[in-house]
């Protein structure tokens, strides 16, 4: 079973649809979240779910309006699209550092119900805290990776409380040496 989430209710409405017009309502349940309501805990508890294999997110990426109108002047190149994300989308407080430390701190009380935890991260800036926030919670099991699509480029954070392991050549590139 895949949960997907979103606080905007239009987001909601063409995700639902999505999923109809593709035959997948048995495979994918849509939820409303709220900005300050829980990140992780309630999609397992409402749904009944003991385990689930991942949760991949796609936070917002800025803390204000102003961040983004920065972020964007402060571009190398110039932008080859339009940014067509609605402020809900791409603002939250204490921008994407804030959104994936809650997500972390949430991923402690779930533990081994969920196999891996990940999140999509815009700004290379933000890799340093989060593996502070992962180190600070005993996380020993986390990875980092670069994804580069033309002039863009995002990070993925990845981490576990099982066992299974990331293969030698992403697990642990950014550990702080002793």
């Amino acid at each position: 079973m895949f949960i997907a989430t979103d606080i905007d209710p239009q987001s909601l409405i063409i995700a639902e649809r999505n999923v109809a017009s593709n035959g997948l309502q048995n495979r994918i349940i849509i939820k409303q979240s709220t900005p300050q309501g829980t990140i992780l805990r309630h999609l397992l508890e409402d749904n009944g779910i003991g385990v689930c294999g991942f949760v991949m997110c796609n936070p917002p990426f800025y803390a204000s309006k102003d961040e983004v109108i920065k972020a964007t002047e402060d571009k190398e190149f110039d932008p080859n699209a339009v940014c067509t994300g609605a402020d809900v989308e791409m603002i939250t407080e204490g921008g994407e550092v804030g959104f994936v430390k809650r997500m972390i701190e949430e991923s402690a009380s779930v533990g081994r119900r969920c196999q891996w935890f990940t999140s999509l991260l815009g700004k290379h800036t933000s890799i340093a805290s989060l593996v502070e926030i992962l180190h600070s919670l005993k996380v020993d099991n986390y990875g980092v990776t670069e994804f580069i699509q033309g002039h863009t480029r995002r990070w993925g954070i990845i981490w576990s409380f099982g066992d299974a392991r990331l293969p030698d050549s992403s697990q642990n590139r950014f550990r702080k040496s002793s």
